[in-house]
This record gives C-alpha cells, sequence and structure tokens, in this order.
C-alpha cells in the first residue's frame, strides 16, 4: 500500500489506471471489511483518496474559491458509471468527462488585469 500511495502522487499518463486500482482495492476492502483488512488496506484507500480530493492549495490563487479553481458549474448531473469506468470503458474517461464538463479558463477581466 505504501508503494501505491508513494505512486500515485507522481503525475503521469497513468494516474487514471492508478486511481482505479485504490478504487478497486477500496471495494473489496469494503466487502471484506475485518479489522486486519481495514488496517491494512482500507485505511491507506481512504488516505489516498483523501488526498487527492483535497489537494494543497497553489498559493497564487489564494484569492480564488474552490469552484473558479474547479471550473466546473455546480449542480451538474454525473453522467459517468463506476462501473464502466472501473471496466476502463473510454467512454467513461476522465478526457471524456472534461470536454463535457469543464468550462476553458476565462482571460482576466480588464479590472482584474489592473488589479495585479
Amino acid at each position: 500500500m505504501s508503494l501505491l500511495s508513494a505512486l500515485i502522487c507522481t503525475e503521469d499518463a497513468c494516474w487514471e489506471e492508478k486511481l482505479r486500482c485504490v478504487v478497486r482495492l477500496y471495494l473489496a476492502a469494503v466487502q471484506h471489511a475485518s479489522p486486519p483488512v481495514t488496517e491494512a488496506v482500507l485505511l491507506p484507500c481512504l488516505h489516498i483518496l483523501l488526498g487527492l480530493m483535497n489537494p494543497p492549495k497553489p498559493s497564487a490563487n489564494k484569492e480564488k474559491g474552490l469552484l473558479q479553481l474547479a471550473g466546473v458549474a455546480p449542480g451538474q448531473e454525473p453522467t459517468l458509471s463506476l462501473e464502466a469506468w472501473l471496466a476502463g470503458d473510454q467512454r467513461h474517461s476522465f478526457q471524456r468527462w472534461r470536454a463535457a464538463h469543464v468550462k476553458p479558463s476565462q482571460p482576466p477581466s480588464r479590472e482584474e488585469a489592473r488589479a495585479r
């Protein structure tokens, strides 16, 4: 688990496959929950997932809110199937989701540019 934890922190072309592995391990550990499995697998998976969901805020964007940094409009319906994503279906990949939901970044307005 510590190797997977170290590997998941590196940003490369395989990040989505590594995340799939963590989610599969987590789901399997939930089904076979016992104290040793919880300690050895479930808690490390939760720690990895928590670290991915709450990355450290970049210092350059302190004044921006979470929704501005995310680039995703609130209230959008999820369009991915967990089972299809875990199976590796390309119609449920991150690139496909991003193309459909993430707004392109807007250049700063004149007021924002002048304030800098």
